[in-house]
């Protein structure tokens, strides 16, 4: 069963990084399936020079690097601070979605050798069923994948929420491709939204 670790620290410099990578480091040499997850990070523009991209690559995570954080301050500053001096307010349901996605079945469907009959013997029957609708099957348009989850209640929340994230423009900023295929991205997840709402067009 999946569960998390929160580690708070009051000031700078204390060892809340240092702290982090010696229990992923710890979790993954007894095996564990673990996962890294630092909501906000400030003074750095990019992902990989950040606290959470070193904890990344100190701890060898093969996470997909934009699921490391939420928010990305350049000013070296407390994160409601460089939010305030960006005038980028925080979102909590994106950072408690973001969060979720890392801590429970990141994938695990799509990317693993677990099955839903293995999932179904510790999650509820309504999650393992939103998880099955999640699973883009071989085969199925995308279109037709996100009217599938308009009648599930959790999997259409989830997606929801998985589509804002990936549309928003400072993560989107961060994405090492072209303009072109950041435009492309847009007009997916916009047509993705408004089929999820239920407006065909």
């Amino acid at each position: 069963m999946t569960q998390a670790l929160f580690i708070a620290g009051t000031a700078p410099g204390v060892g809340k990084t240092t702290a982090a990578q010696a229990l992923v480091d710890m979790l993954m040499d007894a095996s564990y399936d673990a996962a890294y997850y630092k909501p906000i990070v400030s003074g750095t523009d990019s992902i990989p020079e950040s606290d959470a991209g070193r904890v990344r690559a100190a701890c060898g995570l093969e996470q997909d690097i934009l699921t490391l954080t939420s928010y990305v301050f350049k000013d070296p500053v407390s994160p409601h601070l460089a939010a305030a001096q960006m005038m980028q307010p925080v979102d909590p349901d994106m950072i408690a979605a973001d969060f979720a996605s890392v801590a429970l079945l990141h994938d695990v469907a799509e990317d693993t050798a677990v099955t839903l009959e293995d999932l179904a013997h510790v999650f509820p029957p309504a999650v393992v069923h939103a998880l099955a609708l999640l699973t883009h099957q071989p085969g199925t348009s995308y279109d037709d994948y996100i009217r599938t989850l308009r009648g599930d209640p959790i999997a259409a929340t989830v997606k929801r929420a998985d589509l804002l994230h990936n549309s928003d423009e400072s993560r989107l900023a961060l994405c090492p491709i072209s303009d072109a295929e950041k435009m492309r991205l847009r007009q997916k997840y916009q047509k993705a939204l408004t089929l999820l709402e239920g407006q065909d067009r």
